[in-house]
């Protein structure tokens, strides 16, 4: 999922926009990786439904802000949602939400941007992610 987020920020950054296959990839990769975690008895199917609730909002956040919030990042959450979890996943949107504003407002300090300037928002959820799986080790 990591390597899978990584590349999805790669593109986000340069092409601003995420190829849908490498959504599919990650979401039959969630998909195995769910089956496996019910039938293990480790996960229940709830909590595999409700992980998908944070990739469904920002997903959301998207349709009715006119992709104000790219559709792309809502996507990817939601595919990544069952490997990370719910609380996890929450976690990692509320860090990247923090970490892209941050950033933001540093930009527009510089005056290297302004508020109608689009700045990727998978590359932060990626780093948000990577950093809520470390503080959990």
């Amino acid at each position: 999922s990591f390597l899978i987020l990584f590349i999805c920020s790669i593109f986000d950054i340069y092409k601003k926009q995420v190829p849908l296959y490498l959504i599919a990839i990650s979401a039959l990769f969630s998909l195995a990786y769910s089956t496996i975690s019910v039938l293990s008895g480790s996960e229940s199917i709830f909590g595999i439904i409700i992980s998908l609730f944070p990739g469904f909002l920002l997903t959301a956040i998207s349709l009715v802000s006119m992709k104000a919030v790219g559709l792309g990042d809502g996507l990817v959450l939601l595919a990544a949602g069952p490997v990370f979890g719910f609380e996890n996943s929450i976690s990692g949107m509320m860090l990247a939400f923090f970490l892209s504003a941050i950033v933001s407002i540093f930009l527009l300090l510089l005056k290297k941007a302004d508020r109608k300037t689009g700045i990727p928002f998978i590359p932060f959820l990626a780093c948000a992610m990577g950093v809520i799986s470390l503080v959990q080790l």
